[in-house]
């Protein structure tokens, strides 16, 4: 009988991963506006490689997080039957399209550097 209450109460969690990935997912994009805002401010200020670090994290390496959190949260929860299958999905969708307007942006500035 413990066992039986134990595996539901096991399954009505949220996945960690899941929720984590549609964390990161939100919180890049806000941070890349943030940092690409205040650019100058966090030059003359702190100094120029953090500006620089804060922009590349939020538009590279936070996205692809996302993307990983949330691919392994979505199988994890698939298989216990957890709940949180659609914070990883919308993780999914959100980090793609990051990774992808990432992958936009350094096409448009080659391009742009190039001609």
């Amino acid at each position: 009988m413990n066992e039986v209450l134990i595996m539901t109460e096991q399954n009505a969690r949220t996945n960690k991963l899941a929720v984590i990935g549609f964390i990161i997912s939100l919180a890049a994009p806000v941070l890349f506006g943030i940092s690409y805002m205040f650019y100058n401010n966090i030059i003359e200020t702190v100094s120029k490689h953090l500006a620089s670090y804060l922009i590349v994290a939020s538009a590279f390496i936070m996205p692809v997080a996302a993307f990983v959190f949330s691919i392994i949260g979505l199988i994890i929860s698939s298989k216990r039957k957890q709940k949180g299958k659609g914070f990883a999905i919308v993780s999914l969708i959100m980090s793609g399209l990051e990774i992808l307007g990432s992958f936009g942006g350094i096409i448009l500035l080659l391009s742009t550097a190039i001609f």
